[in-house]
């Protein structure tokens, strides 16, 4: 068996530039492929023309009566000063006069010469005055991944005139230098572009031709010229040695380079250049042919492969990679298995890789088996070296190590001339997500499980960093071998911070958290992301903090303000299930901080539902706790981690392990101790910023924006939650002297929401988010309310009617925006009380609730007090029992909603006008139980507003009736689809008809006066529905004023 056989590297013989690229191409094309001998017989070039439209500026044509210089068709104007002549031209001297040189051109001098140009026509950019920046810019080309192109033009300009041309096109580009400087000393010169893709995504390009230079835009006077614009794509090894070729020739070129640089530290003699030893590439323990008459394998030449050592009849090439001409061979002359593996090599924790190699095969059935084998990062005292201890060695360590494998690997039916035939195959690998891990290769033919006779070549093994993106976008064209198997994950998507984003691979760390955003007051003197607790932090100026639950390897989210800041990260949402108790915690530790504090929050909708701030944790980790209770509604949430989020300072916060937990009964959420209970069933105003002796006891309540009109004098205003413990505490309490303590509801918080003018005011709280009414269900809305001192003065007092009689009543005001609903006029003298409003959805709603102190119509003084607010989703007969109350006259505190449906604006305007202190719909409703309780509320409101004269106490009037209204938009409905029915009738008759007619007519029939007749006819009855349609109309908008008539006479 020849394991290991190796001839002397053949020298490729120089050549000159004259004898390459010396036409427009490195060969004659043939279809769009260019195959020549370009070093005698000793390398084969492959190239393909990419088609740039207009490449000799040859469209549009020029004739002598074109005025001239004319726009190039396919070419894009950049830039062109005042002072600039640009355009197409030709160097024809029976067009281009001494006339059209010095008028049309703007030249001094004479043209150019043609120099070998392959038309007459070319592209001029002239300062004819001064100087100046101006360029053109070619169609879109499209760059493939992994390729290697050429773009060559010519230009021309004297000593004093300079240009350049560019590469723009994609983002990518602007990452890297592609100008090229022009300057020829008055010949025709040529100049080329050296474009390596990368190989991992591919990339639009434009080619861009400019007098002065387009980067630096420092100006160029005189005048430029260019033409002959080509763009060839070539194999490696040609474009290397035509690259190395210019370099010598010294010629006008330009290299760039968009592949990212392979890293060494993958498998040793990844390209089998050097001879196969221990340290590299071995033969598997598990093979299963072993004889010469069985197997042959090795290293062999395939640059001048010799069929007689390797005992493949096949024709073999190399893959016209450069400086490459050796790869490793596995043929198995029966069937059987026989591996080599390699050297083992690091993958860092959470980096993302691209490792390929090519690969050529030939009589297979199956095909070869690649296998990605990972090393247990644990349970070796030493790693792979033998020497070197290993830093995460723990004995009894439950990690389980895997292999992935690649199978079916052949290249029976791959075509591919730049390659020779030779196909790349891929693995994604994400590494693991707290420690660096040793994997190895093993490149197999056939396996345990499968024989395998036939043959392989494995060559080029190259492994790659990859940003996420990049990894996302192209990992699914390979296979994917994902080491990062610790991450224990929660509910919020990254809690752990195991998973990271990758967006330069050259400055990773700290790395970016998925699924988490940053924001930052500050785009400075700010370092934050995910660290891990067992690197040397410190060498990156971060201060070395203590280990989480004694286990030093462990991912953390840093939030870090070298300068004063304010930065925060804002989870994924989360969907909390309605009627439910769920708990989150949060692992937090903060040091060396200045004034900044850390905080947690959550949000929805941009809505804060509760905090916990001003955390400071001396260096200690430390578990914060919050409970949320739901309503009858879902809630999405998000979460905000914070550092200096309430005031900007210095200093360090770590968080992890953040954790969500739904299983919390209703005793754990009254009976466990949490640092923050968010209940969202309800409002009891507990949800506010910190305590803080700079607001002196009056907060400003999260989740509502306060509202007030132009005539609201602010002076007048004191408004915020204040807590009744504390009134009168000068330190950290509210407290007015005019004003007693308002308390608070027995059994309710002791934080109310106050709202005090000291002149006539209208002024409310809303909530932010609003909550959702479904058609078909009930609710019930609570809100406490205390007044102390409502009044009116008389100038500010307005009227319901023309003859002033009925003021419009003060006081405070409940109102649901969203539907018809409200309570006003509300003065409790000094009582707290609770008001209530049931409702029975009849459409899908979403509602808002205001607080205020006076309306728009009754602008009131004094304070009012509001204590917890609530919105429930109940029961039919709750509704019921609920609106009972209304038999009672002397209730006003209670109020029916019967119906939902947003009134038009004509019967908005006069719901204003006639609503008294309380206003509500109705509507019938489902069953005869109900509809009693509504008849006996009815009787009870309008007895309580016969019995009431004074304005100044709530009371409820007759309510606003639209049966009448309905019963005739019902008829008219029915009235109306009668007629449409007549009329389908009719128009379908009348389409027969004519269907028939034509056919008479084709026929030259006797029938077609009578069928004419017919058709006549019912047109005719058709105009006459469409006329009683039209008087339908007219007679039920004629009864809805008469009935609105009526009412307004009834009422006065």
């Amino acid at each position: 068996m020849k394991n290991d056989i190796i001839k002397n590297k053949t020298k490729i013989l120089a050549f000159t530039m004259a004898s390459f690229m010396a036409t427009s191409s490195f060969g004659l094309a043939v279809n769009g492929l260019v195959k020549s001998k370009l070093i005698k017989d000793t390398v084969e070039a492959y190239s393909s023309e990419l088609s740039i439209s207009n490449n000799n500026f040859t469209n549009p044509s020029i004739s002598s009566s074109t005025t001239l210089p004319v726009s190039p068709n396919s070419w894009t104007e950049i830039e062109k000063p005042e002072n600039v002549t640009a355009g197409v031209i030709t160097l024809d001297n029976s067009i281009a006069t001494t006339d059209k040189i010095t008028n049309s051109y703007k030249l001094s001098g004479n043209l150019p010469t043609d120099g070998g140009l392959e038309d007459k026509q070319v592209l001029m950019l002239n300062a004819s005055t001064g100087s100046a920046t101006a360029g053109y810019k070619s169609g879109q080309l499209t760059l493939s991944a992994s390729s290697y192109y050429v773009i060559r033009f010519k230009a021309f300009c004297n000593s004093s005139t300079f240009g350049s041309a560019r590469i723009t096109g994609s983002s990518q580009l602007e990452k890297f230098d592609t100008t090229l400087s022009v300057s020829t000393n008055g010949v025709w010169q040529e100049y080329k572009i050296f474009i390596k893709t990368s190989s991992i995504t591919s990339t639009n390009a434009n080619l861009e031709l400019w007098l002065g230079n387009a980067t630096d835009k420092n100006k160029s006077s005189g005048a430029i010229f260019f033409d002959d614009v080509y763009a060839t794509s070539y194999d490696n090894a040609t474009f290397e040695l035509a690259l190395q070729n210019s370099k010598t020739a010294n010629e006008k070129y330009k290299f760039v380079n968009l592949d990212r640089e392979y890293l060494t530290s993958g498998p040793k003699n990844s390209s089998f250049e050097s001879a196969l030893s221990e340290d590299n590439w071995t033969l598997s323990e598990n093979n299963t042919l072993h004889s010469a008459t069985e197997t042959i394998n090795g290293r062999f030449d395939v640059e001048n492969h010799n069929g007689t050592h390797t005992e493949v009849t096949d024709e073999i090439k190399n893959s016209n990679v450069y400086n490459n001409r050796y790869a490793l061979l596995i043929n198995n002359k029966e069937s059987g298995s026989v591996g080599y593996k390699s050297s083992y090599f690091t993958i860092k924790s959470k980096e993302l890789y691209k490792l390929s190699f090519i690969v050529k095969t030939g009589k297979l059935e199956n095909g070869a088996t690649v296998k990605l084998v990972e090393r247990n990062p644990y349970t070796n005292p030493k790693l792979s070296d033998g020497v070197s201890d290993n830093p995460y060695y723990y004995k009894n360590s439950s990690f389980e190590a895997r292999t992935f494998t690649m199978s079916d690997i052949k290249t029976n039916d791959y075509t591919n001339e730049f390659t020779n035939g030779w196909k790349e195959y891929s693995f994604y690998i994400k590494g693991h997500s707290l420690v660096d891990t040793e994997v190895n290769l093993e490149l197999w033919l056939g396996t345990s499980e499968k024989a395998e006779k036939g043959y392989v070549f494995f060559d080029e093994f190259k492994i790659q960093n990859l940003t996420t993106s990049e990894y996302d976008s192209n990992s699914s064209t390979g296979t994917v071998a994902n080491l990062s198997q610790d991450t224990k994950e929660t509910d919020f998507k990254n809690a752990a911070f195991n998973l990271v984003e990758i967006s330069d691979v050259n400055n990773g760390y700290p790395y970016a958290p998925l699924n988490w955003t940053l924001e930052s007051s500050q785009s400075t003197g700010v370092k934050n992301g995910v660290i891990n607790t067992a690197n040397d932090n410190f060498a990156i100026g971060v201060p070395v903090i203590q280990a989480l639950e004694d286990y030093s390897n462990n991912n953390v989210l840093m939030i870090g303000n070298i300068s004063s800041n304010n930065q925060k990260y804002t989870s994924s949402q989360l969907t909390i299930p309605a009627n439910t108790y769920s708990k989150i915690t949060v692992k937090v530790l903060t040091t060396e901080l200045n004034g900044a504090k850390a905080g947690i929050r959550v949000i929805s909708d941009g809505v804060i539902l509760g905090e916990i701030m001003n955390i400071d944790t001396g260096a200690l980790w430390k578990t914060y706790t919050l409970f949320i209770k739901t309503g009858y509604e879902e809630k999405i949430i998000s979460l905000e981690l914070s550092l200096g989020e309430n005031l900007e300072g210095t200093g360090y916060a770590f968080f992890d392990n953040v954790k969500y937990n739904d299983s919390l009964t209703a005793d754990d959420y009254k009976e466990l101790d949490a640092d923050k209970k968010i209940d969202l069933s309800k409002n009891d105003w507990s949800n506010i910023p910190a305590k803080s002796t700079a607001t002196q006891g009056l907060y400003k309540p999260y989740g509502w924006t306060a509202n007030y009109d132009n005539e609201t004098d602010l002076g007048a205003i004191t408004a915020g939650v204040i807590d009744t413990i504390n009134y009168g505490d000068t330190e950290i309490g509210y407290y007015e002297s005019s004003f007693a303590s308002p308390e608070h509801p027995e059994g309710e918080g002791s934080k109310v929401l106050m709202i005090k003018a000291t002149n006539d005011s209208y002024y409310t709280y809303k909530t932010v988010s609003t909550s959702a009414l479904s058609n078909g269900s009930y609710y019930k809305i609570s809100v406490y309310v205390k007044t102390d001192g409502i009044g009116q003065i008389e100038e500010n007092i307005k009227y319901k009617d023309s003859k002033n009689t009925t003021p419009y009543p003060y006081g405070a005001t409940i109102n649901i925006d969203g539907i018809d609903a409200e309570f006003t006029g509300i003065n409790t003298e000094g009582q707290w009380k609770l008001y209530t409003m049931y409702i029975n959805s009849t459409t899908d709603s979403n509602i808002a609730l205001e607080l205020s102190l006076g309306n728009e119509n009754a602008k009131t003084h004094g304070a009012v007090y509001f204590s917890s607010t609530s919105i429930e989703k109940i029961e039919e007969e709750e509704y019921v029992n609920g609106i009972k109350a209304l038999e009672n006259s002397s209730v006003d505190n209670i109020l029916a909603v019967g119906d939902t449906d947003v009134d038009n604006e004509e019967d908005k305007e006069e719901d204003k006008q006639d609503s008294g202190e309380v206003s509500f719909n109705w509507l019938l409703v489902p069953s005869i139980i109900t509809g009693l309780a509504i008849l006996a509320a009815v009787i009870g409101v309008i007895w309580r507003n016969y019995r009431k004269k004074s304005h100044k106490k709530p009371k409820i009037q007759k309510p606003y009736s639209k049966e009448n209204y309905k019963r005739l938009l019902e008829q008219h409905k029915i009235e109306l689809g009668q007629i449409k029915e007549q009329k389908t009738k009719l128009i379908t008759k009348q389409n027969s008809l004519a269907i028939e007619l034509n056919k008479a007519k084709a026929e030259k029939s006797e029938n077609v006066d009578k069928l004419e007749k017919e058709y006549a006819e019912l047109a005719k009855k058709l105009e006459k529905v469409e006329a009683k349609k039209q008087e339908s109309n007219k007679k039920y908008k004629q009864r809805v004023e008469d009935l609105k008539a009526m009412e307004k006479a009834e009422r006065r």
